[in-house]
Formats: C-alpha cells, sequence, structure tokens
C-alpha cells in the first residue's frame, strides 16, 4: 500500500514537472518574440516616429505581463494547488466547489493580470498617443464587466466538467467537450448584444448619402441592412475601427463613430465592404467550426493525461485553468495564419466591390489614425499578428492589380 501510494505521488510529480517547463518554455518563447519586436521597432524608428516608440513600449508591457503570468501560474501548479487540495480534503470540501475556488483564482487572477497590463499600456502609449479617452474610473468599470462575463460563462462550465468527471464514464470528456461546445456558440451568438449592452450604446446610421450607399452595398451582398449598426466608440478611444461579430442571423457589423468621423464615404464604404466579405465567406462560422475541432482535440488530451496521472476532477480542472495559456500561445501560430488569411480574403473581396484604390486608402488612413506600425518583426508576426501588417496588406492589393 505504501509503494503504491509513493508511486502515485511520484506520477503526479513528474507530470506537475512537466507542466512547470511546459509553462516556462511558452514564457520564454513569449518573452524572445516580443523582444525582437521591440528591437526591429527600435532599429527602424526614426526621430519622430511616435508610433514605432510606442510599439516598442507596448511590447515591453506585454514582457512584463508575461512574467507576471507565468509566476501566477507556476505558484498554482507547484504550490497552491497542492495546499488547497489538501485543505479541501481536511475540511472535506467538495470537488465542485474546489473547482470554482481554481477558476476564480486562476483564471480571474490572469484576467487581472491582462487588464492590469492593458490598463498600463492605456497611461504610457495610448494616452502620449492621444487614442485613449476612457477615464481610470470607466477603465475599471469595462474591466469588471469583463470579469462578470467570464464568471457568467466559466462557472457552469467548470461545474459541468466537474460532475461528469466525477460521474466515471469512459466518455466523460465527450459530453466535457460538448458542454464547452455550447457554451462558445452561446457566447458567439450574443457577443454582438453583450457588446453593446454592457460597453457602447449602438444606433443606426442617420439617413443621408452614406446610409444609402452603406445599404445598397449591404443588399447587393445578401447582408440585411439591419446587421449594420454605430457604436460610440469615441467615449473610450480615438482609435477607427470597424469588426463584425455573432453567427447566423445574430451577426452584427459594428462601425466606430470615429471611422465614420475620419474617413470619407467611399473609404467608409470599403472598410464595411470588408466586414460584408467576413460574412459572405463565412469566416465566423469556419472559425467556430475550427475551434470546435481544436477543443475535441484538447479534450481527448487531457482525458488521456488525467487517467494516467490519476488526477481528481477538480486538480485536473485547476491544472487545465493554469496551463492554459501556455496551451494558447501553442497553437497561436495557426490561429495567426488563418486569421491572417481570412483578412486578405476581406480585402479583396472589398477591393472587387469597391475598387482597389479605396480600400488602400482606407488602409492608409486607419493605420495614420491609429497610429499603427506598417510591419512588424517576423517572430511576432507569426505569433501574434492575426492581422497582416499594412505594408503586407496594400502591398498584396497592389500586387494583385498588376497585369500577370
Amino acid at each position: 500500500m505504501f509503494n503504491g501510494s509513493c508511486t502515485t505521488c511520484s506520477e503526479v510529480l513528474s507530470m506537475a514537472d512537466v507542466l512547470s517547463v511546459w509553462v516556462t518554455l511558452a514564457f520564454l518563447a513569449t518573452c524572445w518574440v516580443y523582444w525582437r519586436e521591440a528591437r526591429y521597432q527600435v532599429a527602424r524608428s526614426t526621430g519622430g516616429d511616435a508610433s514605432r516608440k510606442a510599439a516598442t513600449k507596448s511590447a515591453y508591457i506585454a514582457m512584463a505581463a508575461a512574467l507576471a503570468s507565468v509566476a501566477y501560474n507556476l505558484c498554482f501548479i507547484n504550490v497552491a494547488i497542492p495546499q488547497i487540495l489538501e485543505l479541501g480534503r481536511t475540511e472535506n470540501v467538495s470537488q465542485v466547489l474546489l473547482s470554482v475556488v481554481f477558476l476564480v483564482l486562476i483564471s480571474g487572477g490572469n484576467l487581472l493580470i491582462d487588464r492590469f497590463a492593458r490598463g498600463v499600456s492605456i497611461l504610457i502609449v495610448d494616452r502620449k498617443l492621444k487614442l485613449n479617452n476612457a477615464s481610470p474610473i470607466l477603465f475599471v468599470a469595462d474591466a469588471a464587466k469583463s470579469l462578470a462575463v467570464s464568471t457568467v460563462f466559466g462557472v457552469p462550465l467548470v461545474v459541468g466538467w466537474c460532475l461528469l468527471m466525477q460521474d466515471g464514464s469512459a466518455f466523460w470528456w465527450l459530453a466535457a467537450w460538448a458542454l464547452w461546445f455550447v457554451t462558445l456558440t452561446v457566447r458567439m451568438l450574443v457577443k454582438p448584444q453583450l457588446e453593446t449592452l454592457l460597453f457602447s450604446t449602438a444606433h443606426d446610421l442617420p439617413d443621408g448619402d452614406l446610409r444609402a450607399r452603406l445599404e445598397g452595398l449591404l443588399k447587393g451582398c445578401g447582408i440585411g441592412t439591419r446587421s449594420l449598426q454605430v457604436i460610440d466608440a469615441s467615449k473610450r478611444t480615438n482609435r477607427v475601427n470597424a469588426s463584425v461579430t455573432g453567427l447566423g442571423r445574430h451577426k452584427r457589423i459594428f462601425l466606430y463613430d470615429t471611422l465614420i468621423k475620419r474617413l470619407s464615404a467611399a473609404e467608409v464604404e470599403a472598410v464595411v465592404a470588408h466586414e460584408t466579405g467576413h460574412a459572405t465567406y463565412r469566416h465566423l462560422g469556419k472559425a467556430w467550426a475550427g475551434l470546435g475541432l481544436m477543443g475535441l482535440l484538447v479534450a481527448c488530451a487531457v482525458t488521456g493525461i488525467t487517467g494516467v496521472a490519476q488526477w481528481q476532477a477538480a486538480e485536473a480542472i485547476g491544472l487545465l485553468l493554469a496551463t492554459y495559456p501556455a496551451m494558447l500561445l501553442s497553437v497561436r501560430p495557426l490561429l495567426v495564419r488563418i486569421s491572417r488569411q481570412f483578412e486578405f480574403q476581406a480585402d479583396g473581396f472589398a477591393a472587387k466591390v469597391c475598387g482597389r484604390q479605396a480600400v488602400q486608402k482606407a488602409l492608409a488612413n486607419i493605420f495614420t489614425a491609429n497610429h499603427g506600425v506598417w510591419d512588424h518583426d517576423w517572430a511576432y508576426a507569426l505569433v501574434f499578428a492575426s492581422h497582416p501588417s499594412g505594408r503586407e496588406r496594400i502591398g498584396r492589393l497592389q500586387q494583385a492589380g498588376r497585369p500577370s
């Protein structure tokens, strides 16, 4: 009995060591990528190049956030999770409650680290570039809302996972994946409503030439005109942007009010055509399906690991939450590659609808208004640049326009 117990402890310790090494390697890779990006921008910065200087500062802030996150997660993997589990056994705390505690402490802590880094970036980078309009109180309120949304979706998911693992079925992992996929689907469906309800106010375009122009574009692409709305982003930022979110009939195209103020009607039309391209090519649906498949593979791998390590439900969930950032980094190059391809396709669609010149002008004005850098180091582009750089996007459009 004693030898068997020691063997189990040795296996668990060995797996914890493996996870610690994985998290540490992910941190080192993250810092290496951000360091390369910072040096790349410094090497190409000229005296008054505020955009590249801002990108350099952002890279260093991201490195500091990565250090805080890895220290936090390693603390849980090696110290906090075993101690909390031991306390739970002493006090006869249920596995479900322990799982919720791990969700709040680990995921909540990582979210707070991310938001704090974002706040520092706003104070140091965005305000100097005059891109930020949000007061500290508004920023904290938004962070609290994000935390609340994550809690609403996360707690039922973790409780369900724990109950399924305790059930002892050989296919618990398949049911756990199905629960996660349903949660993902619901969150994508309600994202447009959540964004406008919690973080901004949306309204229709006022009557006029721009509205008529955009409605004609949408009708020509088979998209309902009610899908297009303007949000009051200027309360928080001076950045110029647009986005498409949701699935199916819940899909919405959001335009920042700053976009309408800074760009001409032809350029706004090109931006809407780009977002329409995402909808036409069903990029959101493909991303949804791809994430579902990836989640299924992860669930299958997790069940194999938990079987070997003989973890209890709460322990497995805690370690999964603590290693999630490293897991995400491992698949980021694939996700980034797919996202970049989607952006090129949407640009191509917009060029067919509105002409290449209009799309190029819109991209140039957006990058200028947002103080964006026109290119990135190859490692940063591979891992973190979900959108191609301005130089790549305009270069691709110019190349497409040349006679073969």
